[in-house]
């Protein structure tokens, strides 16, 4: 309770726009009612047309969590996240992906190791694409709408967050969260 001040400031100053994200150190009160110091770095989520509708975080374990816990809590991320889960190299290449962004792109994530995420953005958006991931390995959290081409041919629309991996105080690549808009998309436009 008592760090409650201290946390909500970041977060009003993020929605009210005077800051892009915030990065701090929290307590976390775990199940076993054990309290742990973690990090927490959170930027803006916005819809298609700009607009905040709020927050997304990350957070990691402080120095006191188990190896084998930050392990599966990393590929909890990954596994069982219905939406498209990577982490690109600071030159955009794939390094790792999860079935979500098989699901968005056709292309399995062996397929996609070591290339370019350029790889399925459609070609008019490539160099607004690479300005956003740029941001983002300069360590800014970054949301966008663009459109990927499927393996098959077919456009998906996603809403795309990259935030910076910081190893070390160092950005050592980028991780993005991509949600299929498809469905959404194609809806409104029927409308």
């Amino acid at each position: 309770p008592e760090d409650l001040a201290v946390q909500r400031q970041p977060v009003h100053e993020v929605l009210q726009g005077r800051r892009p994200h915030y990065r701090m150190r929290k307590r976390y009160l775990r199940k076993d009612g054990a309290v742990v110091v973690g990090s927490l770095r959170s930027g803006p989520l916005r819809a298609r047309d700009g607009r905040l509708t709020g927050l997304i975080g990350v957070t990691a374990p402080g120095p006191d969590a188990r190896p084998d816990e930050l392990a599966q809590r990393y590929r909890s991320l990954f596994e069982h996240n219905f939406d498209a889960v990577y982490s690109l190299d600071l030159q955009g290449r794939f390094t790792a992906a999860n079935a979500g962004l098989e699901r968005i792109t056709g292309y399995t994530p062996g397929e996609l190791l070591g290339y370019s995420f350029q790889l399925y953005i459609e070609e008019g958006q490539r160099d607004a694409r690479q300005a956003m991931f740029d941001r983002a390995a300069a360590g800014e959290t970054v949301n966008y709408d663009t459109v990927a081409r499927h393996k098959s041919g077919e456009l998906r629309y996603t809403n795309v967050t990259q935030l910076p991996i910081v190893v070390d105080g160092e950005v050592v690549g980028v991780y993005a969260i991509a949600k299929d808009m498809t469905q959404r998309v194609r809806h409104e436009e029927e409308l």
